[in-house]
């Protein structure tokens, strides 16, 4: 804690000044000793040596591919840099949205195929997966459930109009290019 306030290793103490961070501490050396190199001198070496040490996995595991666009002339070095930064950041959001995912506790998406209709014996797959397809629309097959009268005055206007000899209502198709033949049922 003396040389260093941060309490970290290493920490280089050199004629009085104090160094921290490794890489910090290599490029130090390499400039007051020219002769002992630290840092590679190739520079695809270096840049390495630099992605390891920023903790840039991906754009470390890329490097190879775009250094053959560079060489083959398909990429300037700014297009390279972009590429590069691109990997990561790209690897980095993954994470960071997959972390923000798993803390919120969202519940999973459940659909279809992954039912288990063993599970529930009274529905029939093959019906529930016509329905969900949503082919008797195309077909302009719907079907209109019919209801019972639910009380006495219904009951009661039904009859009358019987009698009178009007025809029972026809319920409307709501979809505007069903004919009106398909769409009639009874309702009451």
């Amino acid at each position: 804690l003396k040389l260093n306030p941060n309490g970290v290793v290493p920490t280089l103490d050199h004629d009085g000044q104090i160094v921290i961070d490794s890489n910090v501490i290599t490029e130090y050396l390499d400039e007051v000793a020219p002769n002992a190199s630290f840092t590679p001198e190739n520079p695809v070496a270096r840049i390495r040596h630099n992605l390891v040490g920023l903790r840039m996995p991906r754009a470390l595991e890329a490097l190879e591919g775009i250094i053959q666009h560079i060489e083959r002339g398909q990429l300037g070095a700014l297009e390279a840099i972009d590429m590069l930064l691109a990997e990561e950041i790209t690897v980095r959001e993954g994470r960071r949205i997959k972390a923000a995912l798993q803390m919120a506790r969202l519940a999973t998406i459940k659909t279809l195929t992954g039912f288990d209709f063993s599970f529930q014996p009274s529905l029939d797959r093959n019906r529930i997966m016509a329905l969900a397809s949503l082919e008797f629309i195309d077909r302009c097959s719907a079907t209109i459930k019919v209801r019972k009268p639910v009380n006495q005055d219904e009951k009661v206007f039904g009859r009358l109009r019987r009698r009178e000899g009007e025809a029972r209502p026809k319920a409307q198709a709501t979809k505007p290019d069903l004919p009106p033949q398909r769409g009639g049922a009874v309702v009451w």
